[in-house]
């Protein structure tokens, strides 16, 4: 008999651990702190694991293979890289290069080279130029193209083939129709995905997926969502075209938090803060900056010295008495992937298991996180109160008041 009452005592206690296992699931996976992504987050202080080149192509390696043929072998930065092509002269006709080595027919003397990049999604990049020179039997290549900085990391880029890339296109091609300009093409669409979604508490989670979140607002006026919901749809929305961005997280000293992108520019050859939520973006001199720019000039204190510009190219006026805002640059992490119409991030169990990762600029007015402190204050100050208010109370307590109420009663009877 006491063995029956035991067993029957080990399933009690185990289905009420597998409810708790349960809800506390569920409780982890509809909240996203950012102090958790910031706990597993990558830290740099150097500009270049941040700051790397995009759409630029270069000469990896030059070499001479006989008295008349120079090899060159070619290297790219393009995200959805389709190929290369090639002109060996001003006037001359563009060619198609099968892989990335070309062979070219020169003599003593300096050969001019011209190679731009292709992309999946149909476009032809600016070109690179090259001087190749051949003496004394070597190869030296001269070229004023900016330095390629390669990305460390491991960024994820959407796959242009996914099927939400294709319905995305449907809204956004026709946003950008007749701008030929990059830099007003980043324009339009921050304008325009500014103006599709309504800004409230969430009524539905993002998941940073675009089409979840375009479907959702379009089908109910009355769903709204906060700053990723912005800085995922306009992410996208700049990919969907063959456009380059990238979501941010801004942080301040209090643990407030905002979402916010970067785009690259092919024109100023850098990456651009642009702010989709409050469609805005800041130049110095009339030259966009970037997010870490933005941060160098808050911990100096020169903000007042920036300009900030709105939808079609409108000048807007720098409020400075409030520094709510710019106190958010002190933090910032660069989310690194952009493929969230591929791979929507719908947990906290994605950064658990390094499914999107975050990278966290590092200086003397942002040293690197304790990552013991970081972990106690994520436990004590944001899951310990939810988790008490959320499952242990209302499962917990009673369970082990059912327990206890039943000992007592077998006691008694006994």
């Amino acid at each position: 008999m006491s063995h029956k009452k035991s067993t029957i005592t080990l399933i009690l206690l185990f289905a009420v651990a597998g409810i708790i296992l349960f809800r506390a699931v569920d409780y982890l996976e509809s909240h996203n702190h950012p102090l958790l992504s910031s706990l597993l987050c990558l830290e740099t202080e150097n500009k270049d694991d941040l700051y790397w080149t995009v759409n630029q192509v270069g000469i990896a390696e030059a070499s001479r293979s006989n008295e008349r043929n120079v090899i060159i072998t070619l290297m790219n930065t393009v995200p959805n890289f389709a190929g290369y092509q090639f002109t060996t002269g001003i006037g001359n006709p563009w060619q198609r290069l099968e892989g990335n080595q070309l062979v070219l027919d020169l003599e003593e003397g300096q050969g001019f080279l011209e190679v731009r990049g292709t992309t999946l999604f149909g476009i032809e990049l600016a070109p690179a130029s090259f001087r190749v020179a051949v003496k004394d039997d070597g190869v030296i290549v001269n070229s004023d193209q900016p330095r390629i900085v390669e990305e460390r990391f491991g960024f994820s880029f959407e796959d242009v083939n996914s099927p939400k890339v294709k319905w995305l296109q449907k809204f956004t091609l026709p946003v950008i129709d007749g701008l030929e300009n990059q830099w007003d093409k980043y324009i339009a669409l921050r304008a325009w995905v500014r103006e599709q979604i309504p800004y409230k508490d969430p009524v539905m989670t993002s998941e940073w997926d675009a089409q979840k979140i375009l479907q959702a607002v379009w089908n109910d006026p009355s769903v709204g969502f906060i700053c990723d919901a912005f800085a995922a749809t306009y992410v996208s929305s700049c990919v969907s075209v063959g456009l380059n961005a990238r979501m941010i997280h801004l942080g301040d000293d209090r643990d407030f938090g905002h979402y916010a992108t970067e785009v690259w520019s092919d024109d100023y050859q850098k990456w651009v803060f642009m702010d989709p939520l409050f469609n805005w973006h800041f130049t110095l001199d009339r030259l966009p900056v970037s997010a870490v720019e933005l941060h160098n000039r808050w911990k100096r204190g020169e903000i007042g010295k920036l300009e900030k510009w709105g939808n079609n190219h409108e000048k807007l006026d720098h409020d400075m008495n409030s520094m709510d805002y710019f106190n958010l640059l002190r933090d910032i992490q660069v989310i690194n992937g952009n493929n969230f119409l591929s791979f929507p991030y719908t947990s906290v169990l994605d950064l658990l298991t390094y499914k999107i990762r975050y990278v966290r600029w590092v200086d003397d007015m942002n040293p690197p996180y304790v990552r013991a402190e970081l972990a106690l204050k994520l436990a004590f100050f944001y899951y310990l109160p939810r988790a008490l208010r959320i499952f242990i109370i209302p499962i917990v307590l009673p369970g082990l008041l059912l327990f206890f109420t039943i000992r007592a009663f077998r006691h008694k009877e006994s």
